[in-house]
């Protein structure tokens, strides 16, 4: 959407006049607010709200989605202003290098995670930079204590030590964003939600796994039914698997897919709910998930007794209708 914090009411307003005039699907990807944030947390109901009454009043064809976990990722570039940068990476780096230079900076620096700004900064949990890897998977606050400085400049001196914006640009963070009731209450529980990971196919080890070393590509969905549907026991498994699978395959017309019925594709998980676990941590991020004793892709077994069948029956998903 055009804006999730300040504007987000007026941007879900936007969002379902494109509808309204067009008569199309939409789903927000994704519907949050981060508490303490900026605009008040109510604006998570409200606009929760609009969606409702487009759905029940207007019979428009809208959901939203969220991912699952109370902390989430962010890009650290999102934080600076950007004047600093403008004028190309070593400029920034002299401004960030002066104790003036800094002080403008963090005049300036109450944007995207806000609450930052506020001084919240025990919420930031990890700042993960690629050119500086032996702090990737030590918490923030431990870093900053170390350090002797305030937690603005620690972040700071992190990002400076970047030799290209494109570098910066790489840069994730790991944060706490939402509280556990509001995610029970509004994506947990509610109907116009699917769920979603917010996640990118990955592996274990390698280049790939390199680049792609977040919690989320590796856990994101086993949380949601080992910490929600098991744990807390705050949605029925029956309810939550329509979330991920009939609800989200219907809405994007991916016809013969998101339930079990002859002549579908056969899209099959079996697994014990008990058994699943959640291997992947900031410390030791790259670690499937296991308790998935079967995956069966279009017919095929790609995972069997919990082992990668070396299969790839998978395809890509255009909507299209069946021929």
């Amino acid at each position: 959407m055009r804006d999730e914090g300040t504007y987000i009411l007026e941007a879900i307003n936007e969002f379902l006049n494109v509808i309204r005039k067009t008569g199309l699907r939409g789903t927000v990807s994704h519907l949050n607010v981060k508490y303490d944030n900026g605009i008040p947390n109510e604006y998570l109901q409200r606009g929760m709200q609009m969606l409702k009454d487009a759905r029940d009043i207007e019979h428009l064809n809208v959901y939203c989605d969220m991912l699952p976990t109370c902390f989430a990722t962010g890009g650290a570039l999102a934080l600076l202003p950007p004047w600093l940068y403008a004028d190309g990476w070593k400029k920034a780096q002299e401004t960030m290098s002066t104790p003036e230079g800094r002080a403008k900076i963090k005049a300036d620096f109450c944007r995207y995670w806000r609450f930052l700004d506020y001084g919240q900064w025990d919420r930031l949990l990890y700042i993960q930079p690629s050119y500086m890897p032996e702090i990737c998977t030590r918490p923030f606050n431990e870093l900053v204590k170390e350090s002797g400085l305030s937690p603005f400049d620690y972040f700071i001196s992190v990002l400076a030590a970047a030799s290209s914006l494109e570098e910066v640009a790489k840069v994730h963070i790991q944060g706490t964003v939402f509280r556990e009731q509001t995610m029970i209450d509004s994506v947990v529980t509610d109907p116009i939600y699917m769920w979603q990971t917010d996640s990118t196919v990955t592996v274990e080890d390698g280049p790939l796994a390199e680049q792609t070393a977040n919690v989320q590509n590796y856990m994101s969905m086993t949380y949601f039914f080992t910490r929600y549907v098991r744990d807390l026991g705050a949605i029925p498994i029956e309810k939550a698997l329509t979330k991920v699978s009939s609800i989200p395959a219907s809405h994007f017309k991916l016809e013969g897919r998101g339930v079990l019925a002859e002549g579908y594709y056969a899209d099959i998980n079996v697994f014990d709910l008990n058994e699943l676990k959640v291997n992947s941590t900031f410390s030791d991020v790259c670690r499937y998930s296991s308790g998935m004793d079967y995956v069966i892709v279009n017919g095929t077994p790609v995972i069997a007794k919990g082992e990668h069948t070396g299969a790839r029956s998978g395809r890509a998903l255009r909507h299209l209708p069946r021929k």
